[in-house]
């Protein structure tokens, strides 16, 4: 069906209005399939502890319908300790009744020139938008394009590995038993080796009602970890303990009575072609000065601990950093094989001389409809 041209005037792109929430998510829903609920939305657009998100409706004049959405959640960060201001775009859409009919870049570029003064930067993550229409928009709009994302599996049970070879070698599933019990020992492997103290690495299940203790450590840590969330107490019992979508557990790690970091899990169901993993997304972790041994310690602990899960993930940045070095010791010979790519950072306001990015599954958007990785 053809669309005739209008000019951008038959659309404007506006605040929306608190009375209109509630019609602003019902379009979303309407839009994605979803069903996210009231509470879900004003948990993540506006009951949040810091400065007020941005919510911009897409309206058709003619009906005063809303047809679409740009918002940009506002996020507490640091840059090498100082604290800043960082917008991260969500849920952009537009019907597709309207798409033809509108000049959407042009209904962006006037919300981000309202926004530019707010935030340091803004940045996206969502593979739809950064390998999409909407990616290329912003990439007009001076966002940079990063380095891209990456999830890797860190462990898995003997019954998840059977399955996953079958999945992978359907016509050999017959060897899937001695393919697991392989990889299995070489999963194994490096954790028995020299140069690694997890057996001295205690994991301790944390209180999310003694985040003092916490934030001490972050704040005293923070200056080493560039440009990331804010792990202010404020930010951490929002995004994860009054989080209304899932339940987060946080752990303690020590050695020898000394913490050493502290880090954040979840329970995520991945749906394969054939299968269903009950799995664990260790969703952040933050460690002493972030240093290598100690991610290595804390990477080893955590996935002796979680042995139960059917997998357990953890996603970051494909980058050159102690996190990835730290993975790819703990996983030797299989590292090469046990991590997908996802979707590249883009990154408006961006310049080269800027720290690296510490990037966890907190920045993503906190739903259960972020889980995209499968193996």
């Amino acid at each position: 069906m053809k669309y005739s041209y209008q000019t951008p005037s038959e659309y404007i792109i506006r605040p929306t209005k608190p009375k209109e929430y509630s019609e602003l998510n019902k379009a979303y829903n309407h839009f994605t399939g979803r069903s996210r609920t009231s509470r879900q939305f004003l948990w993540q657009w506006v009951d949040t502890p810091f400065e007020k998100s941005e919510i911009w409706s897409i309206e058709q004049c003619s009906s005063s319908t809303i047809v679409g959405h740009h918002g940009v959640m506002t996020l507490p960060f640091v840059k090498n300790g100082q604290s800043i201001s960082v917008g991260k775009s969500e849920n952009t859409f537009v019907f597709p009744e309207h798409r033809s009919q509108l000049f959407y870049p042009a209904l962006e570029k006037k919300a981000l020139r309202q926004m530019r003064s707010k935030y340091k930067y803004i940045f996206t993550t969502a593979s739809e938008v950064g390998n999409g229409v909407i990616g290329k928009i912003r990439r007009r709009h001076d966002y940079f394009v990063h380095v891209p994302s990456i999830c890797y599996l860190l462990g898995a049970n003997f019954k998840s590995l059977k399955k996953l070879f079958r999945e992978r070698f359907p016509t050999f599933k017959w060897l899937s038993g001695a393919a697991a019990f392989t990889i299995k020992i070489i999963f194994n492997l490096p954790r028995c080796v020299g140069g690694n103290d997890a057996s001295k690495t205690n994991v301790i299940l944390h209180q999310w009602a003694q985040l003092n203790e916490f934030e001490n450590f972050w704040r005293k840590n923070c200056r080493f970890y560039g440009i990331t969330a804010d792990r202010n107490q404020n930010y951490y019992r929002w995004r994860f303990a009054e989080n209304p979508h899932n339940r987060y557990f946080l752990f303690k790690l020590t050695q020898a009575g000394r913490t050493i970091g502290f880090a954040v899990t979840s329970k995520k169901t991945i749906k394969t072609k054939n299968s269903v993993f009950e799995s664990v997304m260790i969703e952040d972790i933050i460690v002493e000065k972030g240093e290598f041994k100690y991610y290595l310690n804390a990477f080893s602990a955590l996935t002796k601990y979680l042995a139960w899960a059917d997998l357990i993930l953890f996603v970051t940045l494909k980058q050159n950093d102690p996190v990835n070095g730290a993975i790819k010791r703990l996983l030797g010979p299989i590292a090469k094989k046990s991590y997908k790519i996802g979707p590249k950072l883009l990154v408006w306001g961006y310049s080269e001389s800027d720290p690296p990015w510490y990037f966890t599954n907190i920045l993503s958007e906190g739903t259960n409809y972020d889980v995209s990785h499968s193996f």
